[in-house]
């Protein structure tokens, strides 16, 4: 048997679901593999192994990178999921109990190697859809959502990586300093989880933006890239194009690289997508997942 596990795309409430305020996270159809085989060696696995007691199976991340870049599609997560179902040999990974204790297995791993996340891309793995996570205390309550009808997302990788760890660090030691641009975070994030139209999500990811790029600058990390500045001015700005409007570019999670989501009532026509391939952002064949963890048959 063979169980894979989906990646994962914050929209808002990145950095502010540290804070406890709710985030919306999507699982994409891009999967992570575990298998019977070569033992992995990523902590991740190996800590949820001996966990479980098991031998820590082989694991393929292939598909949450781009030319042996990661994405950032919370491959480890989903790596750290695919193995904790794959070790648990459950009979039904569609059993909502199932799930639940694949997901605290999964994430108490993970958290001790990455103590610093939310497991907000944990329980996406696990669940798939479109999740609202919002933590209590030690306990990360997830519910299934919907998007505004109507929304239109598209993906694109930008020609170089973040490291979230990176920014964690630099906001564990400059916390006082960025008081204001977190409350921007939390305010955007419950505005986004509250959205019902398209138009409202559109303004709450670009509130989103307004605060990872005040954050950015009081961490002194480009937390919104300059390929994302510069491809909302273009657009913005209509000139051969036309009107742009209703609509952000998000740089997902961490921010700084990876991945940026267009967020809006229509998606980009091919001219502007093509603008942006221009610009640094790359358009990625991605849609939502609706599994989570599930378990294929060996070819």
């Amino acid at each position: 048997m063979i169980v894979r596990a989906p990646g994962k795309l914050f929209t808002t409430g990145a950095y502010a679901v540290l804070e406890g305020a709710p985030a919306i996270v999507l699982a994409v159809n891009r999967y992570v593999t575990a298998s019977p085989g070569v033992a992995s060696t990523r902590p991740e696995v190996v800590e949820v192994a001996r966990r479980l007691g098991g031998v820590p199976p082989a694991v393929d991340v292939a598909e949450l990178e781009r030319d042996g870049r990661k994405l950032g599609l919370g491959s480890s997560a989903a790596a750290v999921v695919a193995s904790a179902a794959l070790l648990l040999a459950p009979k039904n990974l569609r059993d909502h109990s199932t799930r639940c204790r694949i997901f605290d297995e999964a994430r108490a791993a993970h958290a001790a190697i990455q103590p610093r996340g939310s497991g907000a891309d944990v329980a996406a793995a696990t669940f798939g859809g479109v999740i609202r996570v919002q933590k209590q205390g030690d306990t990360l309550e997830v519910q299934t959502v919907e998007l505004p009808a109507g929304l239109a997302m598209r993906a694109f990788a930008l020609d170089h990586s973040a490291r979230t760890s990176d920014a964690l660090d630099r906001l564990a030691l400059r916390r006082d300093g960025a008081r204001r641009a977190l409350a921007m975070l939390v305010e955007a994030a419950e505005a986004g989880a509250r959205a019902t139209s398209p138009s409202a999500f559109v303004e709450a990811a670009a509130h989103h933006v307004e605060g990872l790029a005040a954050l950015g600058a009081t961490l002194d990390l480009p937390l919104v890239p300059p390929e994302v500045d510069r491809a909302r001015e273009v657009l913005s700005s209509g000139g051969a194009m036309g009107s742009a409007t209703n609509f952000t570019l998000l740089p997902s999670g961490a921010g700084g690289g990876d991945t940026v989501l267009w967020l809006g009532a229509r998606a980009p026509t091919e001219q502007e997508a093509a603008t942006l391939d221009s610009l640094g952002l790359h358009l990625l064949d991605l849609d939502l997942d609706s599994l989570g963890v599930h378990a294929v048959e060996r070819s």
